[in-house]
């Protein structure tokens, strides 16, 4: 099989992957939190976080390369398909208009300081875990 198609292969399985995933944590905590709050999106966006520090800490350790068809898999197709930026900031917008812009300010700050601080939970925890 050609590299190119591999490659392809690799970030379109991932990104079908990532965002079923998507779908159904998201439908998941929606039902048991409610959708006054952007919970599912929250949810989706820290644990896409923790994954990617934990996957880039893991791999980083195991010498895998950065042009590797599982690095496509992961990184390229499941979690930029799972993690949902772009509906993070439509749900800020939509926050906004129903509750104010310190709402949807909240939601930012809690998005960007936990993902961050969920990637750095990552790489510690992977970087703890020993074959």
């Amino acid at each position: 099989m050609p590299a190119w198609l591999l490659n392809l292969l690799c970030v379109a399985g991932g990104g079908a992957s990532g965002s079923l995933l998507r779908w159904w944590t998201a439908l998941g905590v929606k039902s048991l939190l409610g959708n006054a709050w952007p919970w599912g999106t929250l949810t989706v966006n820290i644990l896409g976080c923790f994954l990617f520090g934990f996957g880039f800490q893991w791999s980083l350790a195991r010498g895998v390369p950065d042009d590797h068809p599982l690095r496509l898999l992961f990184f390229t197709g499941f979690l930029g398909a799972y993690t949902t930026y772009s509906t993070f900031a439509f749900d800020s917008h939509e926050l906004q208009l129903s509750r104010g812009w310190h709402w949807a300010m909240v939601n930012v700050l809690a998005q960007v300081l936990l993902g961050w601080l969920a990637v750095w939970g990552g790489i510690a925890a992977a970087g703890a875990y020993k074959n």
